[in-house]
């Protein structure tokens, strides 16, 4: 490895509430095409009174005091009803490999309700099982909480009739508000070159893990803390299996490079390639 990859973590290890607690809802961090984000506190002690995502949670107003209050970001998938599927072809190759992936390949290219319905799943699987495994090769992102299952249920903050399965992870940002995405944040050029080498660490150590991001631009990178975070995985693909990985890799790191360019540093594609050791990565000679 060219650079070194080692850093605090981004949140402590007991950072999250166990044992009793009850969940209130706080509101909606974000509503789009494909997901809806809602903000949980998870609060120590206390009895539950109504059932979100497989636990209890208050319905009530809560005034914090000394107990300790975790935050967590609940993201449900929309229902196929709301839901299109036309920007993922590129990415979906190496989830079908074995028994019964060409049928299930089949299916989804001639519409099939079925083989819209199993895509679903493996979106929504992926998505979660990527940020598990991104997570524990030491990449800042949400640290993830729990799977939800498909279960669909009737959203009382926004137009859309039901949301389906999901996952939550840590909320990031001080709550009830947000962390910036990267592209909103104007950095000055001494901040941007420390952040531009951090994100080099996050591709670095994605290519360890032998994951290419897939759509790792500004926009789906949050600024907390003076940390970049890494979100939104449902286009992650493995590096060496994966036929277009050479492809989104370079389009990764030409993406974020634009960006930190306009910052007003040198942040060059080419020597990225190398810092990350990229083509050793592609090549499977990381591990």
């Amino acid at each position: 490895m060219s650079i070194s990859t080692t850093r605090t973590p981004l949140f402590a290890a007991d950072w999250l509430v166990d044992g009793e607690y009850r969940e209130e809802t706080v509101g909606m961090l974000k509503s789009g095409k494909e997901s809806e984000v809602s903000l949980i506190a998870r609060i120590a002690g206390g009895r539950t009174s109504d059932n979100i995502g497989g636990r209890e949670a208050s319905a009530v107003v809560y005034s914090r005091g000394e107990r300790r209050v975790s935050y967590i970001a609940e993201k449900r998938f929309k229902s196929r009803l709301f839901r299109g599927f036309q920007g993922d072809t590129a990415y979906r190759e190496d989830r079908y490999r074995g028994p019964g992936g060409a049928r299930v390949l089949r299916g989804i290219r001639r519409k099939r309700a079925a083989g819209h319905a199993l895509l679903e799943g493996s979106w929504m699987g992926h998505e979660w099982e990527a940020l598990n495994e991104l997570y524990e090769a030491g990449v800042t992102v949400p640290p993830p909480v729990g799977r939800i299952e498909v279960t669909e249920r009737a959203s009382r903050t926004t137009r859309v009739e039901a949301a389906e399965g999901g996952y939550r992870m840590a909320f990031i940002g001080d709550a009830p508000v947000a962390a910036p995405r990267l592209s909103a944040v104007r950095l000055a050029p001494d901040e941007a070159e420390r952040v531009w080498r951090l994100m080099l660490v996050e591709i670095a150590l994605m290519l360890r893990a032998e994951r290419v991001h897939g759509d790792l631009s500004a926009y789906n990178v949050l600024y907390w803390r003076e940390r970049p975070v890494l979100i939104d995985f449902s286009q992650t693909v493995h590096v060496v299996t994966h036929t277009g990985a050479r492809q989104l890799l370079r389009r990764d790191v030409e993406r974020l490079a634009a960006y930190f360019q306009r910052q007003g540093i040198a942040a060059s594609v080419d020597r990225a390639w190398d810092r990350v050791d990229a083509e050793r990565a592609l090549d499977g000679r990381l591990r």
